[in-house]
C-alpha cells in the first residue's frame, strides 16, 4: 500500500529491460496500472527508437488513437517514461472520443489537461503526492 507523501516502489528494472526497451515501457505501464483502454477499445504502448531526440512520445491521429508511441528520450527514468504513457494515453483518448482537452504545458498539475495527467502521475511516483 502506498501513503501521501511517499515514492511509489520503483519497477525493478532487469538486464531483460536493457536488451528490450518495448518490454521496459510495457512493464513500466503495468507496474504503475496504467489503464491502456479507452472508449472500450485496447491502446498498444510501442517503443519507436525513431522518435527524434527531445520528443518523449507521439499519438497518431492517423492510427486513431489506438498506438502510443515512446521514445529513447522518456527511457530516463521510471517516473519520465510513466508520464510520458499517461501524456500520451490522454491524447488516445481523446482521438477514440472525437474530443480534444487541453493540453497545458509542463507545469500543469490536475488541472484535467493532458500534461496534468503525466505530471500527477510523475508526483505520485516520486512521492509527492
Amino acid at each position: 500500500l502506498y501513503r501521501l507523501g511517499q515514492p511509489a516502489k520503483p519497477l525493478e528494472r532487469t538486464f531483460d529491460h536493457a536488451l528490450s526497451p518495448q518490454l521496459y515501457v510495457e512493464d513500466v505501464a503495468a507496474h504503475y496500472n496504467i489503464n491502456l483502454r479507452g472508449s472500450g477499445q485496447k491502446i498498444s504502448v510501442l517503443f519507436d527508437e525513431t522518435l527524434p531526440p527531445g520528443q518523449f512520445g507521439v499519438t497518431k491521429e492517423i492510427e486513431g488513437g489506438r498506438i502510443i508511441r515512446v521514445g529513447p528520450d522518456s527511457l530516463v527514468d521510471q517516473a519520465t517514461t510513466a508520464n510520458t504513457i499517461a501524456h500520451e494515453l490522454s491524447h488516445a483518448r481523446d482521438y477514440l472520443r472525437g474530443i480534444h482537452k487541453p493540453h497545458g504545458n509542463s507545469s500543469s498539475l490536475g488541472d484535467r489537461s493532458v500534461y496534468g495527467s503525466g505530471n500527477a502521475l510523475q508526483d505520485w511516483i516520486n512521492g509527492k503526492r
